[in-house]
């Protein structure tokens, strides 16, 4: 599969929350570097000496530079690299679990369907909320044949995964819940909720084709102290939004098959027009252009793409479909 398939999402909302996830990324595993490169430089330094004031250390790291309120000599000796990572991994959890629930709310919004965005946290609900969105509005039979099979051949599309992925959600949701509410300390709900996520393994979460490309495992927030607080762990929560990503492009597969998706696809090609969609004559090759224009690939069955337009105003009643040759391949 191509980079352009294996990249490639229904809905602008799903591209633009999925790249701000990897932006995220793009920033922690830098932080991360350069605070273990510090902590090592600074623990040399104070090794060799402990005496050093706070000033001091501080204008061996900031000399010259417009730092204030800063003491890395307190960060140096109170915080140790673990509590680092928790930091960093709270970080990441928080950010990914808005940026999901954010898209979910703007998704829908731009659907203008009747759906609860709280049912896509709850396995179980989330498969119902797909059958009744599917059931109300019924199926787009232009997109099912022209970009859905793209979208289903993709490994990270997979809907009878859906309940075991959200179960990973939910639970690391739990997580964030309590350190946002009750200092990382988990009630009775949660810890019968996260108990019952540590049965769940690779197996449920990953189909047969990534566990046989990588050796996976299902993640884990971390542990628990004897009082029930939560220490994260750095790679379980980098695991979950893996797990995240895979429930987004699932559900933005199965929302591009409702007819509620027709509408916004034909905007998209009415804001991006080709302007070969005005002639009178249009091949497959000239429809597949204005395809990847709108940042799609091209569909797998042209002509009815070129059909859905037609009817949707977008190209002349009169404008003929050509037939492929070889100067359009």
């Amino acid at each position: 599969m191509s980079n352009q398939l294996r990249n490639f999402v229904f809905f602008e909302e799903t591209a633009f929350t999925l790249a701000n996830i990897a932006q995220l990324f793009d920033y922690i595993w830098p932080i991360t570097t350069a605070l273990n490169y510090v902590r090592r430089e600074g623990e040399a330094l104070l090794a060799a000496q402990p005496d050093l004031s706070p000033k001091a250390v501080n204008d061996h790291f900031f000399k010259g530079r417009r730092v204030q309120g800063a003491n890395m000599k307190g960060f140096l000796t109170r915080c140790s690299s673990e509590e680092q990572r928790r930091f960093l991994a709270k970080t990441v959890l928080f950010e990914t679990i808005s940026l999901y629930e954010g898209w979910l709310l703007t998704l829908i919004k731009r659907l203008e369907v009747a759906l609860d965005w709280r049912h896509f946290q709850v396995p179980g609900r989330v498969e119902r909320a797909l059958a009744d969105y599917h059931a109300a509005g019924g199926r787009s039979a232009c997109i099912e044949a022209c970009y859905y099979p793209l979208l289903a051949a993709k490994s990270e599309v997979a809907p009878h995964f859906l309940r075991a992925r959200i179960g990973c959600f939910r639970a690391f949701k739990q997580v964030r819940n309590a350190l946002a509410h009750n200092n990382g300390v988990i009630d009775d709900k949660q810890q019968s909720l996260l108990r019952n996520y540590q049965n769940v393994q690779a197996i449920d979460l990953f189909t047969a084709e990534e566990l046989q490309k990588k050796n996976k495992t299902a993640p884990q927030f971390g542990t628990l102290t004897a009082k029930r607080q939560i220490k994260l762990d750095l790679h379980g929560v980098v695991g979950f939004t893996e797990i995240l990503q895979k429930i987004m492009v699932t559900i933005d597969a199965e929302m591009a098959r409702g007819a509620a998706a027709e509408p916004y696809l034909l905007e998209r090609f009415r804001t991006n027009r080709h302007p070969r969609l005005g002639a009178r004559r249009i091949s497959v090759s000239w429809l597949n252009k204005a395809s990847r224009r709108i940042g799609l690939p091209a569909p797998c069955q042209p002509q009815r793409l070129f059909s859905f337009l037609q009817q949707g105003g977008l190209i002349a009643a009169d404008t003929v479909w050509v037939d492929p040759s070889p100067g359009d391949a």
